[in-house]
């Protein structure tokens, strides 16, 4: 079912999980959402890529140039270029990692701009033992034998085996992009690139392939996400 209303905010439940600290500069959030009703339409915000596991419900996601990708129970969102709507059959019960512009491409080793606006199985970035995973946690969810904390201590520890050394400049540039878009509502790329120590054409490169857009579109998605 398209279209309808979209589900009121006090109909939603979501649990935070901290990130452990090896972890923390690859994940951002972990959490854990939950909603009873039995049509959820959403939006998901221009923002982060995602590693999310649905551990009841099912739907699809329609990105901003009108594709819709159906979601596996574990999926992978590639960093958003404008918000994205779930149309989904509840309840819902889902268990989310927010990656971090370095988390994507450490932890994944494919460049974030690759899955702009997609979602794919998590299989297709992390391997089989994702969809092993989460079957596991489905049935442990649904009969109560499996905790959230357990799940998500399982996972950590996957991807904390799957971190790839980065090069320090890329971690220096992507912490200088981070600081320049949070530095103003409308922030300026002729500020950021004298900030970066490459060449224009170097920083636009890898600005793309870390937050999955070149300087001016990440920019723009900013300002509209604020």
């Amino acid at each position: 079912q398209d279209g309808g209303d979209f589900v009121s905010p006090d109909k939603i439940e979501v649990v935070q999980f901290a990130p452990p600290t090896a972890l923390a500069p690859f994940v951002t959030q972990i959490y854990f959402f939950r909603c009873e009703e039995r049509h959820i339409r959403d939006l998901q915000p221009a923002a982060l890529g995602h590693l999310v596991f649905l551990l009841k419900g099912k739907g699809t996601l329609r990105f901003q140039d009108g594709h819709i990708d159906n979601l596996p129970t574990a999926v992978v969102f590639g960093p958003g270029l404008a918000a994205a709507e779930f149309n989904l059959r509840g309840p819902l019960h889902d268990l989310g990692f927010a990656l971090s512009p370095l988390g994507f491409v450490a932890l994944t080793g494919q460049p974030a701009n690759r899955y702009a606006d997609r979602g794919v199985p998590a299989s297709e970035l992390f391997g089989p033992e994702m969809d092993e995973m989460v079957a596991q946690f489905c049935s442990g969810h649904e009969n109560g034998t499996m905790r959230l904390a357990q799940m998500v201590e399982q996972v950590s520890a996957f991807l904390l085996k799957r971190v790839r050394p980065v090069p320090a400049s890329h971690v220096r540039m992507v912490q200088t992009v981070i600081s320049w878009l949070s530095s103003d509502l409308d922030p300026d790329v002729e500020i950021l690139y004298p900030q970066l120590g490459m060449s224009r054409s170097t920083a636009a490169r890898l600005i793309t392939k870390y937050f999955g857009s070149a300087p001016k579109p990440l920019m723009r998605k900013y300002r509209a996400v604020r």
